[in-house]
């Protein structure tokens, strides 16, 4: 069962951020990256359940992606719902975290909610709902839920506002999308890489100008000190990808990389 959190320290909420980057960087899924929020966020809000659903912006809908519990699943993934006219579209439209600290009572003054129906089922009497905003467009929700009434309040809001911008960008990069789609960043034209023989000297590269099948010469880490990646690792588009969002969201302040 969720308990009442104390306030966390805006230390506490960093070191969950940097390790949640730590992982996407080194190749977590958006799955996994939601596993590690499940496991390590009680710090931060109280919860019994989270779950994660997707905005498709052209169809105007929203579909559920991912879901835990400390209980039975009841909205599982798959479930689909439009946009247009839902309290979820006020959610967007306010662009600040939702709470509803008596779910019972929300159900009852509106029936029709299948989605409400479902969580209440599984046990759910509060929640909190954090839309995901990345370059300005929609990109989700995290939905925090708990088993008891009034579990939240303005605290866990403030929180959330103050995170939600990074937690949306770091579940974005953690997404397996073609590169296009995942950060939109002008680059100049790709050339074909060849590895250079180890005796020549290792060469600083601009984070924009990196390419797949490039060596790294030294180790990158977090603005903490914490290891991302070690000298030696070959780095991937996907890597690149998370390394440049982690830079632009503040979390390496290094803009240059040695390699070999």
């Amino acid at each position: 069962m969720s308990t009442a959190i104390q306030q966390p320290t805006q230390s506490s909420i960093l070191d969950v951020l940097f390790s949640l980057s730590s992982k996407i960087v080194q190749g977590a899924t958006l799955e996994e990256s939601l596993e590690f929020i499940f496991d390590n966020f009680a710090k931060v809000v109280p919860y019994d359940r989270i779950g994660f659903a997707e905005v498709n912006v052209e169809k105007q809908t929203v579909h559920t992606r991912w879901a835990k519990s400390h209980g039975r699943t009841r909205l599982g993934l798959g479930f689909s719902a439009p946009l247009r006219g839902s309290s979820l579209s006020i959610v967007l439209q306010r662009r600040q975290p939702r709470v509803l600290n008596d779910l019972a009572t929300y159900l009852e003054h509106r029936p029709n909610s299948h989605s409400t129906r479902l969580i209440v089922q599984e046990g759910v009497r509060s929640s909190m709902t954090c839309p995901l905003f990345v370059n300005d467009q929609p990109f989700g929700f995290l939905f925090f839920s708990s088993f008891e009434v009034d579990a939240y309040d303005d605290l866990h809001v403030k929180i959330l506002k103050e995170v939600g911008n990074q937690l949306a960008m770091l579940l974005m990069a953690s997404k397996v999308v073609p590169v296009a789609e995942t950060l939109p960043i002008a680059r100049p034209a790709a050339t074909p890489i060849q590895r250079l023989p180890q005796a020549i000297r290792p060469t600083t590269t601009m984070l924009s100008s990196l390419r797949p099948g490039m060596i790294l010469d030294a180790p990158i880490t977090l603005n903490d000190g914490r290891l991302l990646l070690s000298s030696g690792v070959e780095l991937t588009q996907q890597s690149i990808n998370r390394l440049i969002t982690l830079h632009t969201q503040g979390f390496m302040s290094v803009n240059a990389i040695k390699i070999r």
